[in-house]
């Protein structure tokens, strides 16, 4: 047997900047003083499934944070991601699950982010938010659909859509979408797509609404989602939770 021989050195330090930094990301962003919620869909949080396998609920990433509930319709599944690794919930038919228990405002400041891919673009497709068919002036949300013949992220707010276009439909992708209301412009990120903004008609209307992940009824996502998260803010006020939320989910799209 060799023995080694160690030797220890006082008072010297090594500074590599190459090195990479480790964050803790549910610090950063679910446990963020705005994080209304933060729900990883890959089973590293406890699910809540019924006798067939389907997903009941995904709990908050955020500590004491209220889950995501099925609210009607086929439930998600968890199945093996292929694309960038772990698991994934499938949504496979109609349904939608929602955050009950808190009251969305869309006429003020809020960021409400996904990492998702669509079974195809060219259905369109309600990946997070809310749809409010009696009065459209009180929708805001996260769509997959085509801008024109393209796939696209598309962000609709209160009768207004912004488009950010994908370039590869077989990967995930992760998409921000703001909404300012001191300044009544949205803002579209696709992370490692690029980014648009417009100005909000400013016809957002107060009242409170349900936030969604997909829609049993109007516009269902078919499809597999990674990460959905909300905020009651916009995000870029805060320099240090957006850095961190664009470098999040540029990991969990592999986008990086």
């Amino acid at each position: 047997m060799i023995y080694g021989q160690s030797i220890k050195l006082e008072g010297v330090s090594f500074a590599n900047s190459a090195l990479p930094v480790l964050r803790d990301f549910k610090t950063l962003i679910a446990e963020h003083a705005h994080c209304i919620g933060a729900w990883r869909m890959d089973g590293a949080d406890p699910l809540t499934l019924d006798l067939d396998g389907g997903i009941q609920s995904f709990a908050n990433w955020k500590t004491g944070g209220l889950p995501l509930v099925l609210a009607g319709g086929q439930p998600a599944t968890l199945v093996d991601n292929l694309l960038s690794g772990g698991k994934a919930a499938r949504l496979g038919a109609a349904c939608a699950y929602q955050l009950n228990g808190y009251a969305w405002d869309i006429a003020k400041s809020y960021t409400m982010v996904a990492v998702y891919k669509p079974d195809s673009y060219t259905a369109l497709g309600n990946v997070c938010g809310d749809i409010n068919q009696a009065d459209m002036t009180k929708t805001a949300a996260i769509f997959s659909r085509k801008n024109g013949t393209i796939p696209a992220i598309a962000m609709f707010e209160a009768n207004n859509t912004l488009y950010q276009n994908v370039t590869n439909e077989g990967v995930f992708v992760a998409a921000m979408a703001r909404h300012d209301a001191t300044s009544k412009i949205n803002y579209l990120v696709g992370i490692g797509l690029g980014s648009t903004s417009g100005a909000s008609a400013g016809t957002a209307a107060a009242g409170t609404q349900t936030f969604k992940v997909s829609d049993q009824v109007i516009y269902p996502f078919l499809g597999m989602l990674d990460f959905v998260a909300l905020f009651d803010i916009n995000t870029a006020t805060d320099t240090a939770l957006q850095v961190a939320l664009a470098d999040y989910l540029a990991i969990r799209a592999r986008a990086v």
